[in-house]
């Protein structure tokens, strides 16, 4: 009989393979399995990596941004969290510039359905510590 780790090792590995047939809705449901059975702070890290990555495919940066910052939570001295949860960043920024025609309605609209507010206030966490 397999050890827990190894099968949670293979169940991280099927959800790669459906995220890769471009299958996310699947992959999330195989992935959020995984989260509820394991401690491993690695294999953590690398499923809600690949949840990000699902949920970017399925185009809710929101979630997938929450995502990221849950690997990060696990592992934060792997960088690979950090560049993806950037590029989402990137790219949500982009859905968000103000163009020209746009009224200040839709823009404020936008705004508020983006719901993500950084906090100018409150100090930059200091990683290094982790």
């Amino acid at each position: 009989m397999m050890n827990l780790f190894a099968e949670l090792q293979s169940a991280l590995s099927e959800g790669k393979a459906l995220y890769h047939k471009k299958d996310y809705d699947v992959a999330i449901q195989n992935i959020e399995n995984i989260l509820g059975s394991s401690t491993n702070k690695r294999l953590l890290s690398e499923a809600h990596l690949l949840l990000a990555k699902c949920y970017k495919g399925l185009g809710d940066l929101k979630t997938c941004i929450a995502s990221c910052n849950s690997a990060i939570e696990q592992n934060s001295k792997w960088k690979e969290p950090f560049l993806y949860r950037s590029a989402c960043f990137q790219a949500l920024h982009t859905t968000l510039l103000e163009t020209p025609g746009d009224c200040v309605e839709n823009i404020q609209r936008d705004r508020e359905e983006a719901d993500i507010i950084v906090d100018t206030d409150k100090e930059p966490t200091d990683i290094t510590r982790h």
